[in-house]
């Protein structure tokens, strides 16, 4: 099979990072694919699709990361800004080192990833970046204050940097997944915090209503699907609802307005 475009997916050794790297392996391109400790995916390499190490809360390890992906085919065309995780709790009661690995993580992570592939998307006038964000970058609902600051975050930067790099030919989207059957849950209570007695009235019940049931959550495959599309997909459309309950939320803001939207969420998770 001759494969001539390539992709660059961060957090590919599980969920949907590992989902879209096989499915655009499987699809004829070359896929270069991220993980902290690549020999976690040594089962996901082969002929076509390789792994480089990058730990996104380094900035050394991203510009050293993203110069092996493009030693790997001899470039990249797209680069899908995938890894991140999930902190779940209180505001006040994270500590300073969760929130800076949220935030080193899921947005500085991202911020240098794409600041080191730039050369070499500029020098070629043409490449994508694909930044995965979340239903929590158009929803704020309670315990998920940092999470959605990152995400949030994200989105900003993707609609700014789409209009300072149409000039050189290089487009940049967004993958907004809903509840997805995905490890990245699993990280939510994996901290010690600093517990606030203030907030144990409410504690139980503002967790039971906004754990998330996954249960009907959908799965990895159906995200990747969502990246594929906006990999290949031409024209315009920047934004790219990763399933169909992201898209739901999309048309309920839609229908209710910025206020209505917001009076709407406070009612789904009251506190």
């Amino acid at each position: 099979m001759a494969r001539d475009r390539t992709i660059l997916i961060t957090g590919a050794s599980s969920g949907i990072g590992r989902a879209a790297a096989e499915l655009f392996h499987e699809r004829g391109w070359n896929v270069v694919g991220t993980a902290r400790d690549p020999a976690r995916g040594d089962r996901l390499a082969r002929d076509g699709l390789k792994l480089v190490a990058m730990e996104l809360a380094s900035r050394d390890s991203i510009y050293n990361g993203i110069a092996d992906a493009l030693a790997c085919f001899g470039g990249v065309d797209v680069i899908v800004n995938n890894a991140g995780f999930g902190l779940f709790g209180f505001f006040e009661e994270a500590t300073e080192p969760m929130l800076r690995e949220q935030i080193e993580t899921n947005l500085m992570g991202p911020i240098h990833a794409i600041r080191a592939i730039l050369p070499h998307f500029r020098e070629k006038r043409d490449g994508m970046i694909i930044n995965v964000t979340s239903l929590a970058a158009f929803v704020g609902p309670p315990l998920n204050s940092y999470y959605a600051a990152t995400k949030w975050g994200l989105e900003g930067l993707s609609e700014s940097l789409a209009a300072e790099l149409k000039p050189f030919g290089i487009r940049c989207r967004i993958v907004e997944p809903g509840r997805t059957a995905t490890a990245y849950h699993d990280r939510w209570n994996d901290h010690e915090t600093n517990p606030i007695a203030d907030y144990d009235s409410i504690r139980e019940r503002v967790f039971s209503a906004i754990t998330p049931d996954l249960s009907s959550a959908f799965t990895p495959d159906v995200v990747a699907e969502t990246i594929w599309r906006a990999a290949t997909e031409q024209g315009p459309r920047m934004r790219f609802p990763g399933s169909p309950d992201a898209q739901a939320v999309f048309d309920m803001r839609d229908r209710l307005g910025s206020e209505g939207f917001v009076a709407a969420m406070g009612e789904r998770f009251p506190t």
